[in-house]
């Protein structure tokens, strides 16, 4: 496990930049949530919650849940130094794990989250495919007890990185976000019955559906 190793200076300079950035851009978006308090009264009443969320959608959602310290995961990688200096900076904790999956990387994940009250996870991340629910999320999910809560938010005005697999989106100065949390998934330890597939449909319904409430916010003025 990396998550304490130091930061290469290129990787510190680009993710102080990139946190700059994304606090300028925050204080010029417009803001406005479904679901917000249902978060942190999950929190308030001590369970532990893990945020479900695309990985296209990460960028802006660093900024938008801010002041609900959580553990966040990132690869042994360049980029994953870029993303846990920006994790940093806004008050997460990042910890880098070996990309590729498998067993060990979930045994590692378990290991970390074991007395951690809030992670942040997205489903179809590092590297994909688009929009398809990892096995690994569900397992977390029941063997911690964590209940997750999927998170989605949609601009008005954005850029979408076609040539990156996720098609990152990225709001413009000046926009208009919805923020939208879906209903809270808690998942048995033993499955309750349901196969990982079941849950992982459920799973990425509940996050399309976030994606629909967060357009329907802009789409009501």
């Amino acid at each position: 496990m990396s998550g304490t190793l130091r930061q290469a200076p290129a990787a510190r300079l680009l993710s102080l930049t990139l946190v700059l950035v994304l606090k300028a851009l925050q204080q010029s978006w417009r803001v406005e949530g479904i679901g917000l308090e249902r978060f942190d009264a999950l929190l308030a009443r001590g369970e532990r919650v893990m945020v479900a969320f695309w990985h296209g959608k990460y960028l802006p959602l660093f900024t938008l849940l801010q002041g609900r310290r959580g553990c966040i995961f990132a690869s042994c990688s360049f980029r994953g130094e870029i993303i846990c200096g920006i994790c940093r900076h806004l008050g997460y904790e990042c910890v880098q794990i070996p990309e590729g999956g498998g067993d060990r990387t979930l045994a590692l994940m378990l290991e970390v989250l074991s007395g951690r009250q809030v992670a942040a996870l997205a489903v179809d991340g590092p590297r994909g495919p688009y929009h398809q629910v990892h096995r690994g999320a569900i397992l977390l999910a029941a063997q911690l007890g964590m209940t997750l809560l999927p998170a989605s938010f949609a601009a008005n005005r954005r850029t979408i990185l076609t040539i990156r697999w996720d098609r990152m989106e990225i709001p413009l100065p000046f926009s208009r976000l919805g923020l939208a949390f879906g209903e809270p998934l808690r998942i048995p330890r033993e499955l309750g019955g349901l196969s990982f597939q079941e849950w992982q449909a459920r799973l990425h319904n509940d996050l399309e559906e976030a994606e629909r409430r967060a357009n329907s916010i802009l789409a009501a003025k």
